[in-house]
């Protein structure tokens, strides 16, 4: 069974090895650990409750008091397509939503896969990014509008 949980700076380490495998390019640990806390309430582990092991984390941030910012989302690869990544999200956009978000932006890379994950959930390519990743290395925008209540209208 797959926990949904805060991320603590204990498991620091762990997430950075999610991070490790899981991108080319990934981001270093000390920029993890600045997200961990800027945002406590928006970083989030994936953790197999049977070993204990951290399979997953995401991360977001609330920007301009209307904008959630998903900033990033990893899975171990034994653990992809068993809707973790799709857990994480919705916790994720919902914790987002609850401190005032009106949508929802991310920055992924071209690859199907990762289109076609996000497009599952909601979201929509918005603008081309040329060149995001590096020269040649280009990335999409993608939107999506929050259908969780926001006390941002009380």
């Amino acid at each position: 069974m797959i926990i949904i949980t805060d991320a603590k700076p204990d498991y620091l380490d762990a997430i950075y090895e999610v991070e490790r495998s899981s991108f080319e390019r990934p981001y270093p640990r000390g920029l993890l650990k600045f997200y961990l806390l800027l945002t406590p309430r928006t970083f989030l582990i994936a953790k197999d409750s049977r070993s204990g092991r951290i399979v997953g984390y995401a991360v977001g941030l609330l920007q301009w008091g209307l904008v959630g910012h998903v900033i990033s989302i990893a899975v171990l690869e034994e653990y992809r397509r068993k809707g973790i990544g799709r857990a994480l999200m919705k916790e994720l956009e919902t914790r987002l939503s609850g401190m005032g978000a009106l949508y929802f932006v991310l920055e992924t890379s071209l690859e199907w896969g990762t289109v076609v994950f996000y497009n599952k959930l909601g979201y929509r390519v918005a603008r081309f990014l040329r060149s995001y990743y590096g020269r040649e290395d280009h990335g999409v925008l993608m939107v999506k509008p929050a259908k969780y209540y926001s006390p941002a209208f009380e």
